[in-house]
């Protein structure tokens, strides 16, 4: 089975054997389930890659709005309020860290600010957005599973 199989990767990371087998277990129940609805391994890849694809959007197109709603005096100074939240230095501190290229861009200062405030507006918003992925990612698998299955209508 895959304990059997998989167990020295478990056994790398110091887990007993009770935990592998429950994690063992759990793994071929979620296959079942999954095969008897119908997704395979490549669906659930696409699917997955979709999400995340989905998600690098709302990244790069939140922190593309904050740097421009920055600039707008009179949003300015409704939007400062986000650098309350205990994540936003963090965050910006960590693109600072991260990204050292963008301390030499000439707007580097707007541009940690507004990545600390899209990651708090993500996080706002999350309640609504997880489903949301998720909704659209199952969606658009359907719509490419069915592009790439021939049709015997000729």
């Amino acid at each position: 089975g895959i304990n059997a199989e998989y167990g020295h990767y478990f056994k790398r990371i110091n887990l007993s054997s009770r935990y592998v087998a429950s994690i063992c277990n759990l793994v071929m129940g979620l296959k079942e389930t999954l095969c008897e609805r119908g997704i395979t391994v490549t669906s659930l890849t696409t699917c997955v890659a979709i999400h995340e694809l989905l998600g690098l959007s709302l990244l790069l197109g939140s922190w593309t709005a904050f740097y421009h709603l920055l600039r707008h005096p009179v949003l300015a100074r409704p939007l400062s309020r986000l650098t309350d939240h205990p994540s936003y230095s963090r965050k910006k501190q960590w693109i600072e860290r991260k990204v050292p290229l963008l301390q030499r861009l000439p707007n580097s200062e707007r541009l940690a600010m507004s990545f600390g405030m899209s990651v708090v507006g993500r996080k706002i918003a999350a309640p609504l957005l997880v489903p949301l992925k998720i909704t659209c990612a199952v969606f658009l698998t359907q719509a490419v599973s069915k592009l790439e299955t021939p049709t015997n209508d000729r």
